[in-house]
């Protein structure tokens, strides 16, 4: 009797024993089925980007474009461009917005809009003076972004930003919002360093065989453009209408 109970508690032992194996050889197949997925993903929006930073597109159009498509990787739901003003050393609004909702975030695109941001200040400056992405995880706790209040107001919770790049030349700025908070995405942050390496071809094409004093005119010359792009849209009242439907007019 004592033998038999001793063996069906053995019996039970091992074969909880190998449930829990087989359920740790699940949850493994499961976190390399969800890395894969995750890589795909990545490389699917690396190609996305690639082949918008090298179409014929105009600048505006690649980087509303691509703009588009990392928001949609993301989830966050605003985007937003600068271009970089260098008589002044500072960037300001192209006007150019990624918007999931235009009404709810309508006091924070004001704000920003007529905001203009030197090295250092801001989410946008830091990406000035480090020449890499910036990330913040809790807006509200952040002692240097002086648009928080709005922010808050309209919901923002974390964002990060990335430098559009010809070389080592910062020559635009991409930010997202968010939402939720969220912690750095060491991954997230790496890729997007790749993409503003990549979305600096657009501009790099664009001002190809340009003298110094002509490039600095032609740059002026494109945020003048991309403000007008934004303009138009809205006047037409049609926020959804993209900008190459009205590029050959500005041109």
């Amino acid at each position: 009797m004592s033998i038999s109970i001793v063996w069906a508690v053995a019996v039970i032992a091992l074969s909880q024993l190998r449930l829990v194996e087989e359920q740790k050889e699940t949850e493994k197949i499961k976190q390399a089925f969800d890395l894969l997925k995750q890589e795909t993903s990545y490389s699917e929006l690396l190609k996305d980007i690639s082949i918008l930073s090298n179409s014929s597109d105009p600048v505006e159009d690649a980087l509303k474009q691509s703009m588009q498509k990392i928001q949609e990787f993301t989830g966050w739901p605003v985007g937003h461009i600068y271009i970089m003003n260098t008589d002044q050393d500072m960037i300001r609004s192209s006007k150019i917005w990624i918007f999931e909702d235009w009404e709810q975030f309508a006091e924070f695109k004001k704000l920003t809009e007529k905001t203009d941001f030197r090295p250092g200040v801001g989410l946008p400056g830091r990406v000035l003076t480090n020449k890499n992405v910036s990330w913040i995880k809790d807006i509200e706790k952040d002692k240097n972004f002086p648009r928080a209040p709005i922010a808050l107001k309209n919901g923002l919770r974390s964002g990060f930003a990335l430098p559009i790049l010809i070389g080592r030349k910062i020559v635009a700025v991409m930010e997202f919002y968010s939402k939720e908070l969220f912690e750095e995405n060491p991954k997230l942050i790496e890729f997007a360093e790749t993409l503003g390496f990549l979305l600096g071809r657009p501009f790099e094409r664009d001002h190809a065989g340009l003298r110094k004093e002509e490039y600095e005119n032609h740059l002026r010359r494109l945020y003048s453009r991309m403000k007008a792009v934004r303009e138009e849209e809205e006047t037409e009242g049609s926020r959804e209408r993209s900008a190459d439907n009205i590029n050959e007019e500005l041109r």
